[in-house]
C-alpha cells in the first residue's frame, strides 16, 4: 500500500512538473512575442516622427510662402492705390 501511495505522489508530481515546464515555455514564447512587438512599436515610432518633422517643415515653407504671397499683395494694393488717388 505504501508503493501505490508512493507512486501515485511520484505521478502526480511528474504532471505537475511537466505542467510547470509547459506554462515556463508558454511564458517565454510570450515574452519573445512582446520584444518583437516593442522592436516594431520603437521602429514605427521612429518613422512617423520622421514622418511628422518633415510635415512639419513643409509646413513651415508654406507658410513662409503665404506671408511672402501676401506681402506682394498687400504691396500691389498699396501701389494701386496710390496711382488711382493720383
Amino acid at each position: 500500500m505504501i508503493f501505490w501511495g508512493a507512486q501515485a505522489a511520484s505521478l502526480s508530481f511528474l504532471r505537475q512538473h511537466k505542467k510547470v515546464e509547459e506554462l515556463r515555455s508558454t511564458v517565454a514564447n510570450q515574452e519573445a512575442i512582446i520584444a518583437q512587438q516593442q522592436k516594431e512599436f520603437q521602429a514605427t515610432a521612429m518613422r512617423q516622427e520622421d514622418k511628422i518633422q518633415a510635415l512639419t517643415a513643409a509646413l513651415k515653407k508654406q507658410a513662409a510662402q503665404i506671408e511672402k504671397v501676401s506681402a506682394q499683395i498687400e504691396m500691389k494694393e498699396r501701389t494701386t492705390q496710390i496711382v488711382d488717388n493720383e
